[in-house]
């Protein structure tokens, strides 16, 4: 019998009742249960859905099947009790699995009696669940569900324990390339099979199906979806995103003090140190050892006193010999053994973890956690152990105070995390942060640890001075930066060699006609933060960078060289420059030296080292990349170039072809920093050329159409327009030495008795005709994307601003009508290198980007690449 019930579909046969409501835009909850009454537990989901978006609408028809409607989602449930998920083009995407002889009309009607929702009565009157779906296509990919120890991003045709493992997470949520999404909202311990015949979830003990699906066109529309109903955290303290200092272990008091002071000596950077397990005297006890802390209140006040947060490891277990064990097994607070010896985890004692499914447990702990470390002002907790990590994993053997290990175990972590988030949520407003080894060990955990924590900016709640050589007081990685640089950065200004302060937001009057791309870049942008640099790049006698490491110049003088470029790290906090002593050595010179020193992020170091194992790997292969090169390449694009900006500055002149309104400080500061990585840094823009490039390559010959493809296409086609854009844009806009003059006028510079002569932005990076040099460099020209070796690489990162780049289909990308060419290959490769009309050379109205009506890329993530490129190519001028 089906009927409705309280906006939501009942389905009753034979002791079963299924129920299907709408929860949250475009999903559905479907449960089922042989109780009398729907157990009410909402696991993983918030204890109510959120509002019922205005389309939802239930029927049921005249055969006796019902249907629910919920936005771009359908649920039809026959009058056998079948239920099949259809999206918004009425496709299914999802649909149960049962082989019976029930309703002959059935497609699937078959001899071998299989139900989809098969409930097997246990001792004790749960049941051993097995739910099965209809495998629809072979080619389905599937991703999600945790983190569990195997190579395989791809989900289907994998089996995978649903428990909790040490280095083993179950997070049951997959996402479909079908366009929709489940998640098993259960905590029972069970297994998932992703075959190619069924999909098969199974809870080995439960009394309840549980399970939420949505349906969306993209995986962000989904993931997003999933979050409205789990819950989400909000942002991480300041602190929380600093560096964080932690060692297996510190074992005294004055160990940990000691790394501390040397990192204020050093003035690095550092935000938090881990005081990491065994400062207890026994496990289960939660304090410090008096031997060897002897005054954690005097460590806290001084850790505090260097802007240092103190995060200390909690773990659950309690060894038999703690001062704790005895009352805890009195007030029956342990997990406990269905047979066999107490103990569940061995590990320098024999211990039994506390049950944080009791809520008697829980108070117990924090009490004392509060009493000895809350007190002293520690409000930072590693919640290690919460797995929990058992010596065997018998998951049968174990009970909690909720029910059966095999029924609930896998809440473990989210009541772990509730013991400390409830003791200091309900009496304290501070921040609260508390990191958990399964900190996504179970659906929904993510808004129990710091449900409401919003923390006040340091730069709030301390006094900062400006004054030179005074020391800053900011708790961010850039702590140790001087704050005139930050105010140089951010206001333009700076002081002269006669202790007065400059101005240098100049002002060159904005031309009337945007050349190539609209509204992308002007002279004054590519002047505006730059005019010190020009003095000190056309006077080199009169020229220095910023300090970090000692160089001897051709004079004999002392003088200070290091990068500018913080890369894509705190915007906020990029550095400007100072203007220090004399240092005489031209700006090809130094930045040279500074090539030579290695001074790029020493990250590449290590992605070097991964890129000598794949290549041995593509020598045993016969020549095929394999697919970590993509990873590689793109993640060194992450750390040369301000690609944040670039996109930023890649939607303002989108928006602006579309009429749209655009935030013009967030595309100003773009501008600013990208017209830095192109002039200031050189050698990292060349160096990001050539692995956009290699990017571009591997796409091209050794596709897989992995997710990360589209990506990968869009970044390296933005780092390559942007440095296009701006070196077209200065080689067309060449100031003369006149206009320059009158700029000066009005635009001081450092030292106005040394003004350079004939000045402009595009000498910065050395663009001197090649016919003017006295050595013409060998080759004039580079292969962007092809294979190139590791010298012509050097020269090409050392000598690239007197060689051309070309790329395949672009040319030169630094002749006019370059930038213009680039978009239109990346949207090739987007589009899986098919010649399609665009958007922009058709008409004017909005038309599908995608190749014969269906995408390349699963869900069609490459779509809104393809568009942005799209109406970048329209905003520009032949």
């Amino acid at each position: 019998m089906i009927y409705e019930e309280i906006n939501s579909i009942l389905y009753r046969y034979d002791g079963e009742q299924v129920r299907i409501e709408p929860w949250g835009p475009n999903a559905f909850r479907v449960r089922s249960t042989r109780c009398p009454e729907m157990p009410s537990e909402a696991w993983a989901l918030e204890q109510s859905p959120p509002t019922v978006d205005v389309s939802s609408k239930i029927s049921i028809v005249g055969d006796g099947s019902g249907t629910v409607t919920n936005g771009k989602a359908k649920a039809v449930i026959t009058k056998r009790g079948k239920i099949t998920i259809f999206n918004h083009c009425d496709d299914v995407v999802l649909e149960e699995y049962a082989r019976n002889r029930r309703d002959l009309l059935d497609a699937n009607c078959s001899a071998l009696e299989v139900e989809a929702r098969e409930f097997k009565p246990l001792v004790g009157g749960n049941y051993h669940l097995t739910m099965r779906f209809e495998s629809l296509r072979e080619d389905e990919q599937i991703y999600g569900m945790g983190q569990y120890q195997q190579p395989h991003l791809d989900l289907k045709g994998l089996d995978l324990e649903l428990a909790h493992r040490n280095s083993q997470a179950s997070v049951p949520f997959a996402l479909s390339s079908l366009g929709y999404g489940i998640l098993w909202n259960n905590p029972a311990i069970g297994r998932v099979v992703f075959g190619k015949n069924t999909t098969t979830f199974e809870a080995y003990s439960t009394k309840v199906l549980d399970y939420w699906v949505v349906v969306g066109d993209t995986p962000a529309e989904i993931v997003e979806r999933h979050a409205s109903v789990t819950g989400t955290p909000p942002m991480m303290p300041d602190y929380g995103l600093g560096f964080w200092q932690c060692k297996l272990r510190y074992e005294t008091q004055e160990e940990l003090l000691q790394v501390a002071r040397e990192y204020r000596r050093r003035d690095l950077p550092i935000d938090l140190i881990v005081v990491d397990f065994f400062h207890w005297p026994m496990q289960g006890e939660w304090k410090f050892d008096k031997k060897f802390w002897p005054d954690p209140d005097a460590m806290v006040e001084e850790l505090k006193s260097m802007g240092i947060e103190l995060m200390v490891s909690i773990w659950p277990t309690v060894d038999q010999r703690s001062e704790n064990f005895a009352e805890m097994m009195e007030l029956g607070l342990l997990v406990r053994s269905e047979r066999g010896v107490r103990t569940n985890f061995e590990f320098e004692g024999q211990t039994v973890y506390f049950d944080p499914t009791n809520p008697d447990a829980r108070r117990y702990v924090w009490n004392k956690a509060k009493d000895h470390y809350y007190s002293k002002g520690i409000r930072t907790f590693w919640l290690d152990q919460a797995e929990p990590e058992y010596s065997v994993y018998d998951f049968d053997n174990y009970r909690y105070f909720l029910g059966p290990n095999l029924e609930v175990g896998n809440v473990y972590p989210r009541d772990y995390a509730r013991t400390f988030f409830d003791g200091m949520f309900s009496r304290v407003t501070l921040p609260l942060t508390k990191r958990s080894r399964h900190a996504r060990g179970v659906a929904g955990l993510q808004r129990e640890p710091v449900k409401s924590a919003h923390y006040p900016a340091p730069r709030s709640q301390r006094e900062t001075s400006n004054k030179r050589n005074a020391s800053p007081q900011l708790e961010t990685p850039a702590e140790n930066m001087d704050m005139d640089i930050l105010d140089e950065s951010m206001n333009g200004s700076c002081d002269n060699e006669h202790g007065e302060t400059d101005s240098y937001r100049a002002v060159a009057a904005l031309p009337q006609e945007q050349p190539e791309v609209a509204e992308v870049m002007t002279l004054s942008d590519m002047n505006a933060g730059i005019a010190p640099a020009e003095e000190r790049i056309n006077d080199p006698v009169n020229w220095v960078v910023p300090s970090a490491s000692e160089e001897t110049g051709a004079d004999g003088q002392v003088g200070n060289l290091s990068c500018s470029h913080d890369g894509n790290i705190l915007d906020e906090y990029m550095a400007g420059a100072t203007f220090m002593d004399q240092l005489a050595v031209s700006v090809l010179e130094a930045v040279e030296m500074l090539y030579m020193e290695k001074k790029l992020p020493e990250q590449l170091g290590d992605f070097d080292l991964l890129h000598w194992n794949a290549n041995s790997i593509i020598a045993k292969a016969g020549g095929w990349e394999h697919p970590v090169l993509l990873h590689l390449h793109l993640s060194r694009l992450h750390l040369l170039t301000p690609l944040i900006h670039m996109r930023t500055l890649a939607a303002a002149a989108s928006s602006r072809a579309l009429s749209m309104p655009v935030e013009t400080s967030k595309v100003d500061k773009a501008r600013f920093y990208i017209s830095q990585w192109v002039i200031r840094d050189q050698y990292k823009a060349r160096l990001s050329l050539i692995h956009a490039g290699a990017i571009l390559w591997h796409v091209r010959r050794y596709s897989v159409n992995n997710f990360l493809e589209p990506f990968s296409i869009f970044a390296a086609t933005l780092v390559v327009w942007s440095y296009s854009t701006m070196m077209t844009f200065l080689k067309k806009n060449k100031r003369t030495g006149q206009e320059q003059a009158n700029d000066r006028s009005t635009s001081p510079y450092i030292s106005n008795d040394r003004a350079p002569t004939g000045a402009s932005p595009l000498e910065a990076i050395g663009d001197t005709p090649l016919a003017e040099t006295e050595e013409e460099p060998e080759p004039v020209f580079l292969h962007l994307d092809r294979p190139c070796d590791d010298e012509m690489v050097q020269t090409y990162v050392r000598l690239g601003h007197k060689m051309a780049g070309h790329m395949s289909k672009v040319g030169d990308i630094c002749q006019v009508g370059a930038p213009r060419r680039i978009l239109r290959e990346g949207i090739r490769m987007l589009m899986g290198g098919a010649e399609q009309p665009l958007q922009s050379e058709t008409s004017k109205q909005r038309e599908s980007l995608m190749v014969d009506g269906q995408a390349s890329y699963a869900w069609g993530i490459e779509q809104p690449y393809v568009e942005l490129l799209d109406s970048l190519v329209r905003s520009s001028a032949d």
